[in-house]
């Protein structure tokens, strides 16, 4: 009997002392007070503010035209002069058209767009001046891109194949028929569409792709096409493949188009076929109707990113020619590209980034009557559009 209740005995003391060390366990630490040390202070003396860091670069992303046009080839030396000189994160998003990549920025997907003055014009009309670009954009619009860097001018021409240059001597020549005015959308479609609508002449546009252009003429799929050039000087590369894979002529405008195409206030070129082309070197004269690129930013990009930019490119435009010949019109003068950039806008009312404003002003080539312009909102105030379109 005894025993039991030693045994029982044993039992509770074992029980008790695992409770008290199961609680030990489980039981919070109590974290010590740490003994603070006073700090003698100088209620007059100033107090010096933390370092601040700087912060990073913005990402730019730049809108542009698909791979295998100017438009992409340019862009990606820009986000490497940007990244490089100007102290930028840029990148190139390439869209199917220049028009998709204008409508990238303008709902908030990038932060610079491929932009030419003839989609300015469409743009802020919402697509009234061509029916292109602005059309649906109105309830989605989060910006508009403003006159931010000009870069240079394209002059957009028509070809026919060389056996047909009998045929067609003039642009009224080809009222009715199927032509390739360039991809819809792209700053040389608007281009050579308002050119075209100029002299009264309307042509039935048949979308394909610039590959495709040499066998729709071969086969008279169309029996014209648009080309363009960049600065007199380039093709484009599916302009090169074009030069390379048949013969061809130009179909330029006669002289009473000439004379419609300068009333409407159309700038022509004369573009020697022998500096341009290599198959085609001997087509003699081509004459293209000129238009500004160049690309541009609302004003969420600050007036400090568009003037480095602009300074950015001034700087190191002469080293890119021999790559790039579209440079040649920066590189010869920068600040005074700039200016006819801004007058062949201004005309219409498109406003200025003040970064660009900037860059003008301490140029001494800002005009102060052009103060109004001066971007202050996302979307600014649009304009009318032609009477005759």
């Amino acid at each position: 009997m005894s025993q039991r209740f030693v045994l029982a005995g044993v039992v509770v003391v074992v029980l008790l002392v695992l409770g008290v060390i199961g609680y030990m366990m489980v039981r919070p630490t109590p974290t010590p007070t740490p003994t603070t040390t006073p700090v003698e202070t100088t209620p007059t003396a100033p107090q010096t503010p933390a370092p601040q860091t700087p912060p990073p670069p913005q990402v730019i992303r730049i809108a542009t035209s698909p791979i295998g046009t100017t438009g992409y080839v340019i862009a990606a030396y820009l986000a490497d002069i940007w990244n490089r000189e100007a102290g930028l994160r840029s990148f190139v998003q390439p869209y199917a058209s220049t028009e998709a990549g204008v409508k990238a920025l303008v709902l908030g997907e990038a932060e610079v767009a491929y932009t030419a003055d003839v989609h300015f014009m469409d743009l802020y009309t919402w697509g009234k001046e061509f029916g292109i670009l602005g059309v649906g954009l109105e309830r989605e619009a989060k910006k508009l891109p403003v006159q931010s860097v000009w870069l240079y001018t394209m002059e957009t021409f028509l070809l026919v194949r060389a056996e047909d240059a009998g045929k067609y001597r003039c642009w009224k020549d080809l009222d009715g028929k199927d032509v390739f005015l360039t991809p819809k959308g792209f700053g040389n479609h608007l281009n050579i569409l308002r050119a075209l609508r100029a002299v009264g002449v309307k042509v039935n546009h048949v979308e394909i792709s610039t590959g495709a252009v040499a066998d729709s003429l071969s086969r008279g799929t169309i029996v014209a096409t648009a080309l363009y050039t960049t600065g007199t000087l380039t093709l484009p590369p599916w302009g090169r493949e074009l030069d390379l894979k048949m013969k061809l002529a130009p179909l330029n405008p006669c002289p009473d188009e000439v004379e419609k195409l300068k009333a409407a206030g159309l700038v022509l070129k004369e573009i020697d076929s022998s500096k341009v082309f290599s198959n085609n070197k001997d087509m003699g004269k081509v004459v293209g109707v000129a238009f500004f690129f160049g690309w541009h930013a609302a004003i969420d990009i600050p007036e400090d990113v568009v003037y480095r930019m602009l300074v950015a490119l001034e700087k190191v435009a002469k080293d890119y020619v021999g790559a790039a010949r579209e440079f040649s019109q920066i590189a010869a003068d920068m600040a005074g590209f700039q200016v006819e950039g801004v007058k062949s806008s201004i005309a219409y009312g498109i406003p200025v980034h003040p970064g660009l404003a900037k860059y003008l002003k301490e140029k001494g080539l800002w005009n102060p009557e052009w103060d109004k312009y001066i971007a202050k909102e996302m979307i600014p105030k649009l304009v009318k559009a032609s009477p005759s379109y």
